[in-house]
Formats: structure tokens, sequence, C-alpha cells
């Protein structure tokens, strides 16, 4: 889910909300060509497959391992931000300590953009059980060599939490169930948020969701995503208050916040009641950081809903080969064997 989402999300990076909404009036439900090329995904997923394959080589993640396998990975035309192209690209041409190269490029506290949160599915899927505090670490130490800001090393954590947390839970039958879920999941990320913008942010969402109810009744995706949508406009307002008024979700929390909204929004209920990959959709409509963003909401789809929910014609898009779709694949059920604790 989280590479689909990011491919698909990549074809209107950086496009206002507004714009998407007219140039796909009834939603953009499938992959389009892009700048680089049909079904090919961006730095979110590059650096998630490399992190992903540190961790199954190892058992756990460790921080120099994992800045290794980033730098191994790295080509910056999948579209990597400004401080990680310098410090991945120092990583790549010298062999000098990970740790001296980020302190060169990295002032003060760090960067608090999404890079770290982006990538950090793998950490939530192996560490699914772990307790709070060694997940913590594990995501600290994945986001070590590109995001020591607490802001973004928290929002990392949220998100990760969310992803192992929903992986132990079953989709909702009912929407009844799913309102149970949504808020059983907000109770346990408020309980464990560690800044107070991140918790600011969940609760600002759990008081502001559009009920569930409202939002399965729109059976058709036209009839919700459309100008005059209500349910819609409020949907977007909550994205845009939790991204503090700001279209492009750089901020980590307001992405993570932003993508949690598409999730809660259109995640939960199984395809029963629902089409689950609407919160992928949803994501990429609130434009801005539409890959990010959207891959961040498609990890949280896939760790409730599992790969066999794709669209089969999502899945044959997808780019394959080295480091493609068939890896990914193979990593998730690689990690899924892990069960990482202490």
């Amino acid at each position: 889910m989280h590479m689909f989402a990011d491919a698909l999300g990549a074809c209107v990076e950086g496009w206002p909300s507004k714009r998407i909404e007219s140039v796909f009036p009834t939603g953009l439900r499938d992959l389009q060509h892009h700048n680089r090329g049909y079904g090919r995904y961006t730095d979110d997923t590059q650096m998630t497959l490399a992190l992903a394959r540190s961790i199954v080589q190892l058992g756990r993640v460790d921080a120099g391992r994992v800045a290794k396998a980033y730098a191994a990975d790295f080509d910056p035309y999948r579209g990597y931000g400004g401080f990680a192209q310098k410090i991945l690209g120092d990583l790549k041409s010298c062999d000098a300590d990970w740790q001296s190269i980020r302190n060169k490029h990295i002032p003060g506290e760090g960067s608090y953009a999404n890079g770290g949160a982006m990538r950090i599915s793998p950490v939530g899927i192996a560490y699914r059980n772990a307790p709070a505090a060694v997940l913590y670490k594990a995501v600290k130490d994945a986001c070590a060599c590109t995001h020591t800001h607490p802001t973004a090393v928290d929002a990392a954590f949220v998100l990760a939490a969310a992803v192992g947390w929903l992986i132990r839970q079953e989709p909702a039958n009912t929407l009844v169930q799913a309102q149970e879920l949504r808020a059983s999941l907000l109770d346990y990320l408020m309980g464990i948020a560690c800044t107070e913008g991140m918790r600011q942010k969940l609760e600002h969402l759990s008081s502001h969701l559009v009920p569930t109810m409202e939002v399965a009744a729109e059976k058709n995706w036209k009839a919700y995503l459309t100008l005059g949508s209500p349910l819609w406009q409020n949907e977007c307002q909550l994205q845009l208050e939790l991204s503090e008024g700001n279209e492009f979700q750089i901020k980590a929390d307001s992405a993570v916040a932003a993508a949690l909204c598409a999730f809660l929004h259109h995640g939960l209920v199984s395809r029963g009641q629902t089409l689950p990959e609407n919160a992928i959709i949803a994501a990429v409509h609130y434009g801005g950081d539409t890959d990010t963003v959207a891959a961040m909401a498609g990890a949280c789809v896939g760790a409730l809903h599992g790969y066999a929910s794709l669209p089969e014609r999502w899945v044959q898009g997808l780019e394959n080969g080295v480091l493609g779709r068939d890896e990914a694949l193979r990593y998730a059920h690689s990690l899924a064997q892990l069960d990482v604790r202490g």
C-alpha cells in the first residue's frame, strides 16, 4: 500500500487540492504518467525499502547499518529533499562516519520535516509488540542520520506505533465497530506521543473527525469528493487545520496528522462497507506533499487490511524489477516474521 500510494501521489506532488479536484473531479484513483515515469515511486519508498532490508538482514534497527543502507540505494532522481541529498550523497561518495556527515549538514536540533516519518513503517511492523520505549529508540535510530529534531522523531514514532497497533487489529465489520476502533487508536497514540505539538494535533483530530456513519453513507466517491460536498469540505478543512494552514505538509507532525486524518475517515471498515483504499485517494486529494502523506496513509491501510486488499490494477501498475514491487513484498513478508521486543 505504501509503495502504490507513493507512486499515485507522485503524479500530483506539489499541486494544491483545488487543482487536483479540478483535473480529477471523480477522484484520482489510478496511476498517471509523471516526471519519473508511470508507476514509479519516489524517495519515500526508496528509503523505506532500504530501511526494511537493513532490519531484515540484522534482525533489528541499527543506526549505522541503516545509514549505510540509505546511502547504498540513494538515487537523487527519486526526489530527495535538500539536506537528505547532501547527507546521503556524502555517505555514498566517501567512507566517513555518518554522524560527522549529519552534523556537517544539519544545524541545531536538526530537521523537523517529514522525511523520517515517511519511511518508518518497517520499524512499526518489526517492533509491533515492543514496549513504547523500545519502539521509540528503534525509530530514533532509523531516523538518526537525517532527522534528529524532537518533532520529526516523535511524528515518526507515532506513525510506527499506529502501524504496529493496526497490525494487531481486525478491520471493523460494522460502522459502530469502526467508531470504536478509531477511538481506541487515537487514545493509544495520544497516550504515547512525546511532544506537545503531536499530542495537540491528535486531540484536535479526535474532536473534529466526521462521524464514520456519515462518511460511509457516501458510497459513491464522486458524490463525496465534490466541491459541493459538505463532508469532504469538512475533512479538507480539518486536514488544513492539522497542517497549521500550510497546504504543503512538510512539518513531520502535520504530515502524520494529515495521513491519520485520511485513514481514520476512510480506512477502518471492511470492504463490505467502504473501500479502504479511499483513504489513499483522500490523502492525495488533500494536495501538497501528496506522495508522502498518501504513503503514510497507505502504510496504515496496509497494516490493517493487508496486501490482499490492494486492487489488482494497482498492483500490476507498479514498477518492478530490482527494488520494485516483488522485492517490497518479500521484505514485507520477512518483516512480518520478525518480532523484536527489546
